[in-house]
């Protein structure tokens, strides 16, 4: 019915690898992302666990939606009119980058679909992407502006959560 799909860290612009392999099944995928699934993301295809105030929050939502026929089928609607492909998850990006590498001339800019916030080119000025979606500084992107989090505020706030 479900399958969590956690990320191991919650930073800006990481989504796991999981999110995508639950897609190609027939199970929702309940993420707890810091990543833009609302850009990259079919609608309405997977929960948000840090949408809610707690994990007893979640469970209440998911049983709800689990003992809900129709309220659990549509998060397949979206399968009318998209697929899900994965390929090997570094194939493309290494041989991309390899030719760059070794004649960078040759390449012409990425062809990628973007999502209507970065064409109005509000995301690439918020993540620092440049316009063809590359991160010029990838050390101010990756390092200090990856906006990692903890999903509870403290040790002690989760400590205090898993004694509920």
């Amino acid at each position: 019915m479900f399958y969590l799909a956690f990320e191991n860290s919650i930073c800006l612009d990481y989504i796991t690898e999981k999110f995508y392999q639950a897609l190609t099944l027939e199970v929702v995928p309940v993420v707890l992302g810091g990543g833009p699934y609302e850009d990259i993301a079919p609608p309405h295809s997977y929960v948000d666990a840090l949408a809610f105030p707690s994990p007893k929050h979640l469970a209440k939502y998911l049983k709800r939606v689990a003992n809900d026929r129709d309220a659990y089928n549509g998060f397949f609607a979206w399968k009318q009119h998209y697929t899900v492909e994965l390929g090997h998850p570094f194939s493309p990006l290494v041989c991309d980058l390899c030719a760059k590498l070794h004649d960078p001339a040759s390449l012409s800019p990425p062809n990628a679909t973007r999502s209507p916030m970065e064409q109005a080119g509000v995301l690439g000025a918020v993540r620092g992407r440049d316009g063809n979606g590359s991160y010029p500084d990838i050390h101010s992107w990756f390092v200090r502006g990856s906006g990692c989090r903890r999903w509870w505020q403290s040790a002690e706030d989760r400590r205090k959560d898993i004694h509920r």
